[in-house]
C-alpha cells in the first residue's frame, strides 16, 4: 500500500507517517504537505511517538509497544477511549528502518530515550503509562 501511494503521488512515505495518520483526512494532509500535527516532534521522538488520538483535554496516556516493536495492536484501543483522552504509542524506532537495535541497548537505555520522547508531548510528570 505504501509503495502504491509513493508511486501515485510521487512522494516518500515512512511507515510511521501512516501510523500517525489514522484517518484519510490526516493522511491527505501529509500527502499535501499540510499535516495537522498539534505538537512538534523532532529527532528520536519523531521516530518513536505514534499519535493515536491527539485531541482531548485529559492528561495524555502513553502506551509502550509490545515485544515485536509495532503499535498495531493499540489502534483498536484508541477507538474505544473517550474522545477527550489523548493517546500516544511508543513504537520501537528500529522497526521503521533497517538499523538494527544497537548491541549495547538495554531496557534502561530505551526507557530513558522513551521518557525524553514523552517529554515532547508532556513536559512534566506524573505520566500515565501502560
Amino acid at each position: 500500500m505504501i509503495t502504491d501511494y509513493e508511486e501515485f503521488y510521487n512522494i516518500d512515505l515512512e511507515i510511521n507517517q501512516i501510523f500517525r495518520s489514522p484517518t484519510i483526512k490526516s493522511l491527505a494532509g501529509i500527502i499535501d504537505g499540510k499535516s495537522e500535527v498539534h505538537y512538534n516532534l523532532e529527532g528520536f521522538a519523531k521516530q518513536c511517538i505514534v499519535p493515536l488520538q491527539v485531541e482531548g483535554n485529559l492528561q495524555p496516556l502513553f502506551i509502550v509497544h509490545p515485544a515485536g516493536g509495532l503499535v498495531f495492536p493499540y489502534f483498536q484501543l484508541a477507538s474505544k477511549l473517550a474522545p477527550e483522552q489523548p493517546l500516544f504509542a511508543l513504537q520501537d524506532p528500529h522497526v521503521d528502518n533497517d538499523d538494527p537495535l544497537p548491541s549495547d541497548a538495554s531496557i534502561e537505555s530505551l526507557a530513558k530515550d522513551y521518557l525524553q520522547a514523552i517529554k515532547c508531548i508532556q513536559s512534566k510528570g506524573p505520566y500515565l503509562l501502560v
